[in-house]
């Protein structure tokens, strides 16, 4: 490969060096277009002389500007090209032997020939991955004749976290706690490798490490961040967009406050704020969406209504469900997406003529169009 990759280099310095022996044809080709323009500027002159636009005297003028402009682009040219190689073979001489010969030559002095090769795997078990690799296991070979060495626990729980090994984190942040004492941010951590063992889940004991941690640091933004996901994952979605909206509030700028305004994202685009969207939200949902502010109150309330829609145009409803997500988004003032709706939700009840009735007395009296008697 390293001789194949010599050649190709040496093939293309040779073109660049022979590039100069093209001059001659594009200086020809570029005195060609001269003359043409002198012939074409001739003849306009002569044009404008005869139909009386100029005078003979202008004429003249103009005819001894053109003659002047050709001449010196003659003389321009000619000693542009007489700057490059008179000899064709000296740039093939260079092309073709001393461009190589140098490139030899100095791969030779400064290059290491003789270097064996050295195998994917031997490459895949170097850098940085081997060196923590290496590093960690050292620590736990400390720790192992140390086992109360707080700067130890220290160093290794959050290398532990980077690499992979949520329990071993989980547990060094709790031997820590234990030979130091609780703080906000050592419970935050130690229940987020707990969710992170869990995949994501915020089980009983990471919860009660975020509490513990809220306890002393009420605006401790990891901890609050947490248990509005337990909040989420205990079935209480419009409280945990109620907490995330809080905790977004308080938060300066900064990676805190972008992955909480992802995770509000991702509750309006899944439609994750009330899936089934029953009749009549409960008591505690209602409070909790009259205590948002009204632009919040509205996004909460658009992803109640895209989650109904996806579910109704995935697997179906009755008839009062399509006619309660047509009125959501005519109170909403989304009248097109209403109209958009009736087509799917007419195919969904052909199959039940009584509902299919009701749906399109409705849509008669709400005025949407495609209404059908």
């Amino acid at each position: 490969m390293i001789w194949l990759a010599a050649f190709g280099l040496s093939l293309l310095a040779g073109i660049l060096v022979l590039l100069p022996l093209r001059q001659g044809r594009q200086h020809e080709s570029a005195l060609s277009m001269a003359r043409q323009h002198y012939k074409d500027r001739l003849a306009e002159l002569t044009r404008q002389r005869d139909s009386g636009e100029i005078s003979e005297d202008d004429f003249n003028v103009g005819e001894s500007e053109e003659g002047r402009r050709l001449l010196a682009m003659k003389r321009g040219l000619k000693e542009g090209q007489e700057q490059h190689f008179s000899r064709p073979w000296l740039a093939l001489l260079g092309a073709g032997l001393v461009v190589p010969l140098v490139s030899f030559g100095l791969y030779i002095a400064l290059g290491k020939p003789n270097l064996p090769d050295q195998p994917l795997s031997t490459r895949a078990n170097s850098g940085p991955a081997r060196d923590m690799a290496d590093a960690l296991r050292r620590i736990e070979l400390h720790l192992a004749r140390n086992p109360d060495d707080l700067r130890a626990y220290t160093v290794a729980a959050p290398v532990y976290l980077e690499s992979g090994r949520f329990l071993d984190a989980a547990n060094a942040y709790k031997r820590i706690m234990a030979l130091s004492a609780e703080t906000a941010e050592l419970l935050a951590s130690y229940g987020e490798s707990l969710v992170a063992d869990q995949s994501g889940m915020v089980n009983a004991e990471a919860k009660s490490a975020f509490e513990r941690a809220v306890a002393l640091d009420s605006e401790h933004g990891k901890s609050l961040f947490y248990l509005a996901l337990s909040t989420e994952q205990d079935g209480d979605v419009l409280g945990a967009i109620g907490k995330l909206k809080a905790l977004h509030a308080m938060l300066e700028e900064g990676p805190g406050k972008m992955r909480v305004a992802a995770e509000l994202q991702r509750f309006v685009q899944q439609g994750r704020a009330e899936a089934a969207l029953p009749a009549a939200p409960s008591a505690g949902a209602s409070a909790a969406l009259g205590a948002l502010p009204p632009e919040e109150r509205r996004v909460a309330i658009l992803g109640m209504v895209e989650g109904l829609q996806t579910r109704l145009l995935s697997s179906g409803g009755s008839g009062s469900e399509w006619q309660r997500l047509l009125q959501a988004w005519i109170v909403l003032g989304e009248r097109d997406k209403a109209k958009a709706l009736l087509a799917p939700a007419r195919a969904n009840l052909a199959s039940d003529a009584a509902a299919l009735s009701v749906l399109n007395a409705f849509a008669t009296t709400a005025g949407l169009e495609g209404a059908q008697p």
